[in-house]
């Protein structure tokens, strides 16, 4: 009796052994599969959740630039692309043209900008366009030989590109001097001095230097 009910037993667990065998390897196999597509789902997840961003982010700055388009003066322009500075710039047969190079993250250039747009109203004929620094268009910048921010230039019908100089806060009034004599067509002389009246004045960079100010 002894000996049947062990190979009895044996026999039972002979029999049974595959099967819980094959239910853990079921489980294992079930529980990986749902892993994996949890996996999946969170990665595809991410993903949608990242374009989302991107896609409401570039939304946001579109409008804040739309915003900002609207409370600019109407002779000032932004451009972003080559084309576009072709077409602003480089078409521009009957007036002289003021650009600023400049970039959002630049505090020189912040700075400068209440005086940049000042001068454009003050100066309603004259095209004044802006030109931010951006990863499309980096090589713009590059292209035109731009050293350092913010820059400026100053076109004419006739003469092209006449100037070309740094307009951080020191030297931006020597810099709309000359944008003025070249509007009146003719250059300041002081009485009794020759030397040339658009020199930065050392005074300006010294207190820029002692204040902190660009």
């Amino acid at each position: 009796i002894l000996l049947l009910s062990s190979a009895g037993v044996l026999a039972s667990s002979f029999v049974h052994a595959p099967k819980t065998s094959s239910l853990s390897f079921a489980r294992k196999r079930c529980r990986h599969t749902y892993m994996t597509f949890s996996l999946k789902e969170a990665q595809k997840s991410s993903f949608e959740d990242r374009m989302r961003s991107v896609l409401i982010g570039d939304r946001k700055r579109e409008a804040a630039e739309e915003e900002v388009k609207k409370k600019l003066p109407e002779n000032v322009k932004i451009v972003t692309t080559l084309d576009e500075y072709k077409n602003v710039v480089g078409s521009e047969k009957d007036r002289i043209v003021v650009v600023r190079f400049f970039a959002r993250w630049c505090k020189a250039c912040q700075a400068v900008k209440p005086l940049f747009y000042g001068l454009a109203i003050r100066l309603p004929k004259i095209v004044f366009v802006d030109v931010p620094v951006t990863e499309e268009n980096a090589n713009l910048h590059q292209g035109l030989g731009i050293p350092s921010l913010p820059f400026g230039h100053i076109y004419t019908p006739d003469g092209g590109l006449v100037e070309e100089s740094r307009i951080t806060r020191p030297y931006f009034s020597t810099f709309a001097k000359k944008l003025k004599s070249y509007i009146s067509g003719s250059c300041e002389l002081l009485e009794g001095n020759s030397e040339c009246p658009y020199k930065v004045e050392e005074k300006d960079i010294t207190s820029s230097s002692i204040t902190g100010r660009p």
